[in-house]
């Protein structure tokens, strides 16, 4: 739900608030720019004053009556004369007063009502019937519903028993129902009438929720909820899927301890990048301090765990209300100082900041403020400010639209009722402090926010970074992954003339002093290999386990431990002496890798920062799940990944479809391949990596035939080659393995013991030939135990027979408890572990990021990896490894890889940034931090033309505009080489262009827009399709038929397209829907509104997804109008993008008349 001014999140009487302690690491001072002069548009004193009122606590604004005008709800409650705090709750009442035309309310109410203890208000239209609502939280106990329909005279009641909040907010939650309603932690689901479905919310170790505030904070399409603690703010991420939320299942909780205890809370962009902000007033009342704190989003989206305030205010508190008082596109905050008897008003400026002065205030009005609540009363388009004095008052403060010195007031339309936006509780995101209505910035503005976002960053540094992307990685002065321990000094050695003196067994041309020495003269500097120590030269590198090591003082000991690795440095003399030594192979070759971190060029001279470091990895094997990448050797040693996955290496890329290099998996691998196997080897094989080239030889119609003499042939050939190059065979099954051929079944009786006998025989003469070799298996059964496994054979009996059957080194894959999973238990891995018999290889499906299709736009931090396994998770497995594109996803792979080797001290936000710039340069990765923000505005449309989306096309123009820029600058003025390298951003560029530039010129976009949204409401009214659940097919969504067009034959004029028979131009129509998760849990239906054609035979036709029929025969619909009729489709029939074919089968070629068989839409859903 939208609403048009935003309120606020309160502490209720009573509840136990305390200090957590005092306000630890420092606080960006962030400075607004103010006179004593400016203005904020509204008069020093009330516009005029509603009297005659008792205990009017809360307000609420809001076109109650339909007239276009702004009208007010009160909570009044009946105090006891000469008393303060007794009442007689009987005659409380909730009043109206409707605007008159001027503007203006006056006594006595319009229309009342008693209701005990009324409270917290919110209006909305709930039921989606273009008339308002209403929300009241009795004080105690009980939540009603009054809706516009009914004159806003009956009330629906929630007796709660669990709830002792005061307030309400209405929003969307999760699917179902008309509206959700939130009571602090008492959450309730309105259905209609008197029907209320009930939930709550835990906390994590007490039930200490209270206040709530809905928002999509992370901007994911999904609404967040926002609660108040004792010790400060807690932030439950959606989306819900039940509405019994503890936070254990959540996908993600932030909690923030504030410097004082919390008494009001709001969420809006109050620093112009984008992103919502949270800001808090905070009020201690044992020593009496009060302040305003902030705590802004990192780039693109997200809060740093345990975030200290960005900003902060001292020295006022009360409640906050954000609105954008001036239309100028920013929010702007209001705080009512109830104690002080001040409502401050403080602008946002252009710059963004967040004032550090009360004496900035841009207005401060002297008034009694029980309760603020802002709307825009008179229909100027300016928000205007109601305000409670809690006793017997209501003042009104109308904008003058003036404010600054000088400037003239906007025009009011005198005499022209407003026409108010209504706040739909259905369609659309709570997006706090956006008016609903609000004009698309001016060409001017957008060009001046663009000239902000890149006047923001820092100074381009071109040079030799920027011509050799084979710099990489570039210096951010630490080394990635996090050592386990690490100094690092302000000393930097000078690589001018370097001697390398070797211990015994390397020899000067092996790989690993080879890297070392083509690191240090990329940067400009010499090396020459010495047999003395007392070389001169500027600094000796001893490398390896050599005797003179011993000349620095107090040179680590090596840590006992797999891969482990020193770095020492030291000037026992003139010269820099730096001591590089590993505990194996591994370890030495990690050694370089991190000093190679640390070389730089410091005044156009090579450098070395000096850095005493002892590490190794908490987890033995990192790597990544990858497609083709033969140039990813630098990659992999940089960012120590030793376990590199090519899952589709032996794919023969010169195929000319997707399916003709699937198909044809059994002609022996072409020169290609075998020229990219031999690049694996040569650069990966001699330094000790662990790397695998793979195919899937069941994603054909020609499937792998066990028992089949050639097709084994096939196998043991791939195994070999790859082993000829030092590398190791990955085989897929995964999601194609079944149905499995005749032959198989008549030879083996089921697919596990065929598969477990290839595997058998492959191992045994793989290993004959060469005894290193390894094989990395991926079984179609390869999640558990949560979702089900909807194949012909029992999961348990699949996954037994591999563990008991096959040798321990024949690693296998599992993603978790189910295909894309989320939070892993220990139990979840006992489980696979006994049926396996090994450790798994785990496969992360998706690791949770806030974009569309899941995408990973470089700099986003990967929180998931700290808040989804438990403690001694990553020793349970062979491998932990991300799957994704490569090189496009490198940075995450490298956050991964960090993440491995040492979980304990893994930061999100540092190791992406430190990733991120090691792949691009310390100048460009601002430029894509920036870039990231612009491209997330895209993210809510999907790629999809829709009425949504073309209702933002102002806007969006706007926002692309801002993409387009950075871009440029990327471009231009970055290191756009290393940009092209490591990132694939550019594949987005065209996306969001080609997206909008085809949304805005699409000839039929204004039918899809009106017939599309009248086609659903058709689909919501009668199948009860649910836009958070299912999908939706309009006629515009087939290809194929003939239309879209409206018919209207003695029917219901609806939009149809439809097919004739079978030699027409048009005897088919075809659409696609997603199906996630894929695997499904279950079956789907497909639910048709359609029509049969005018004849008297009923027109057969067929129905087929991914090729198998789910109908065949007479349709089963009506003539001459529209009839709905549920089709199952199987589980097994369904694909993760799956083609959803409608044929007309009858003989014929003729156009025009029957038979033919007509579509009004289609909705595909999980079967009920």
């Amino acid at each position: 739900m939208r609403r048009q001014y935003t309120d606020t999140i309160w502490a209720q009487p009573g509840m136990a608030l305390k200090p957590h302690g005092r306000l630890s690491g420092r606080i960006a001072v962030l400075v607004l720019v103010g006179s004593a002069v400016l203005r904020a548009g509204l008069p020093d004193t009330p516009t005029h004053t509603l009297t005659g009122l008792s205990c009017p606590y809360r307000l609420e604004l809001e076109d109650f009556n339909q007239d276009g005008r702004t009208d007010l709800a009160v909570t009044s409650w009946h105090r006891l004369p000469g008393s303060k705090e007794t009442y007689d709750h009987a005659k409380d009442k909730l009043q109206f007063f409707f605007a008159r035309p001027d503007g203006t309310f006056r006594g006595p109410a319009d229309h009342e009502l008693n209701v005990r203890s009324p409270w917290g208000l919110w209006a909305g239209d709930f039921d989606r019937d273009g008339k308002t609502d209403l929300a009241v939280k009795q004080s105690r106990r009980a939540v009603h519903v009054l809706l516009g329909s009914e004159g806003l005279s009956r009330l629906h009641t929630s007796v709660t028993t669990n709830d002792s909040d005061r307030m309400v907010m209405a929003g969307r939650l999760s699917p179902g129902g008309a509206i959700d309603l939130l009571c602090g932690p008492a959450w309730r689901k309105w259905k209609g009438g008197d029907t209320f479905d009930v939930g709550y919310c835990y906390g994590p170790t007490a039930n200490d929720n209270r206040g709530a505030l809905i928002a999509d904070l992370n901007h994911d399409g999904h609404n967040d909820m926002v609660f108040l603690t004792p010790h400060g703010i807690r932030v439950y991420y959606g989306p819900f899927t039940s509405m019994t939320v503890r936070p254990r299942d959540l996908a993600q909780l932030l909690e923030i301890k504030t410097p004082l205890p919390v008494s009001s809370v709001q969420i809006a962009d109050l620093t112009g990048d984008g992103r919502a902000d949270i800001v808090a007033a905070l009020y201690d009342r044992k020593t009496k301090q009060r302040a305003l704190v902030l705590y802004q989003q990192n780039a693109p989206l997200d809060f740093p765990g345990n975030p200290e305030p960005t900003a902060r205010l001292d020295g006022v508190s009360g409640q906050l209300v954000t609105c954008d008082l001036n239309l100028d596109g920013r929010s702007d905050l209001l705080v009512a100082d109830a104690s002080k008897r001040r409502i401050h008003v403080l602008l946002q400026t252009e710059a963004g900041t967040f004032p550090t002065n009360l004496n900035q205030a841009h207005q401060s009005l002297k008034t009694l403020c029980y309760h603020l609540r802002v709307a825009d009363i008179n229909g100027d388009r300016f928000p205007d400010l109601a305000v409670s004095d809690g006793q017997k008052e209501i003042r009104f403060f109308v904008s003058d639209g003036v404010f600054a010195r000088g400037k003239a007031p906007v025009p009011k339309a005198a005499g022209q009722p407003k026409q108010t936006a209504r706040r739909t509780a259905a369609a659309e995101k709570t997006k706090p402090s956006k008016p609903a209505e609000a004009a698309p910035p001016t060409e001017g503005t957008a060009d001046r926010k663009i000239a902000g976002i890149l006047a923001a960053l820092p100074p381009a540094e071109p040079g030799a970074d920027h011509s050799d992307p084979l710099r990489m990685p570039f210096y951010t002065g630490t080394v990635l992954p996090t050592p386990q321990q690490a100094v690092y000094h302000d000393e930097f050695y000078t690589l001018q003339e370097t001697g390398l003196l070797l211990a015994a067994g390397l020899e000067a041309q092996s790989p690993l002093v080879t890297r070392l020495r083509e690191r240090i003269e990329r940067f400009g500097g010499t090396v020459r290999i010495v047999d003395d120590a007392s070389v001169e030269v500027d600094t000796l590198i001893v490398f390896g386990a050599a005797k003179s090591a011993d000349m620095l003082k107090d040179v680590p000991a090596i840590p006992a431990r797999e891969q482990a690795y020193i770095m020492a440095c030291g000037k026992p003399g003139e010269r820099a002496v730096i001591v590089l030594q590993g505990h194996d192979r591994l370890g030495l070759l990690w050694a370089v890798s991190s000093f190679g971190q640390l070389v730089h060029t410091r005044k156009n001279a090579p450098v070395v920062r000096a850095a005493e470091i002892v590490d190794y990895p908490t987890t033995p094997n990192r790597g990544f799940i990858g497609g083709t990448w033969v140039n990813g050797t630098d990659y992999c040693l940089t960012f120590k990944i030793n376990k590199p996955v090519f899952q589709t290496a032996l794919l023969d890329r010169a195929a000319p479809t997707k399916k003709a290099r699937y198909d044809g998996w059994r002609q022996p691998l072409s020169d290609e391949i075998l020229a990219d196997l031999k690049a694996y080897g040569d650069g990966l094989t001699p330094y000790g990596i662990e790397w695998y080239a793979g195919h899937n030889p069941t994603v054909t119609d020609q499937k792998i035939r066990s028992a089949d003499e050639r097709d084994f042939q096939v196998i043991l050939d791939w195994a070999c080659k790859v082993a000829e190059f030092g590398g190791h065979l990955c085989l897929k099954y995964d999601d194609h393995r079944f149905p499995i051929s005749s032959e198989d079944m008549e030879r083996f009786g089921s697919a596990r013991e065929a598969d477990t006998q290839l595997l058998l025989r492959l191992h045994r003469e793989l290993k004959a030939r060469h005894p290193k070799a390894k094989i990395l298996f991926c079984p179609p059964f390869y999640w558990g135990p949560n979702s089900p496994a909807l194949y012909p054979e029992k999961r348990d009996d699949y996954l037994f027979a591999l563990g008991s059957k096959l040798p321990e080194d024949i690693e296998i894959f599992w993603t978790g408890p189910r295909v894309k999973s989320g939070r892993v238990t220990a139990d979840d891995v006992a489980w696979v572990t006994e049926r396996l018999k090994r450790k798994p290889v785990y496969w992360q499906n998706g690791f949770a990021m806030p974009h569309m299709f899941l995408y990973h736009y470089v700099t986003d931090p990967i929180p998931i990896l700290n808040e989804w396994f438990y403690d001694g998770f990553l020793d349970s497995l062979d491998t932990y490894m991300f799957n994704c594109m490569m090189p496009t996803y490198a940075a995450a792979a490298a956050a991964c890889s960090d993440y491995c080797w040492n979980p304990k001290a893994y930061d999100p936000e540092r190791s992406i940034r430190e990733a991120a710039t090691k792949l691009v340069g310390r100048d460009t990765y601002p430029a894509l931090v920036a870039f990231n923000s612009a491209l997330s505005y895209f993210d809510p449309f999907g790629l999809r033309r829709t009425p949504g989306a073309a209702r933002k096309l102002p806007e969006m123009k706007g926002k692309l505009a801002v993409v387009n820029a950075v871009w440029q600058e990327i471009q231009e003025n970055r290191n756009a080489a290393a940009v092209k390298r490591w990132t694939g951003l550019a594949r987005h560029v065209t996306q969001v262009n080609r997206f909008h530039d085809r949304l805005a010129k699409s000839p039929d976009l204004a039918d899809y827009r009106r017939d599309a949204a009248t086609t659903q409401a058709h689909a919501e009214k009668e199948v009860a399709f649910a836009e958070d659940t299912d999908t939706f097919l309009s006629p515009y969504d087939f290809m194929g038929g003939y239309g879209p067009k409206h018919y209207a034959n003695r029917c219901e004029k609806r939009l149809a397209t439809w097919v004739y028979a079978t030699r027409s131009a048009n005897p088919r129509m075809e659409a696609t829907f997603r199906v996630e998760p894929f695997p499904p849990e279950g079956d789907y239906e497909l639910v048709i509104c359609a029509q049969d054609d005018d004849w008297e035979a009923k027109c057969d036709i067929r129905i087929t997804v991914n090729g198998t029929a789910i109908f065949e025969g007479e349709n089963p619909h009506v003539r001459f109008g529209w009839s709905h009729h549920t089709y199952r489709i199987p589980a097994a029939a369904l694909a993760r993008k799956s083609r959803l074919l409608i044929e007309n089968t009858e003989q014929g070629g003729r156009e025009g008349g029957p038979p033919f068989f007509m579509l009004n839409y289609g909705v595909v859903r999980k079967a009920k």
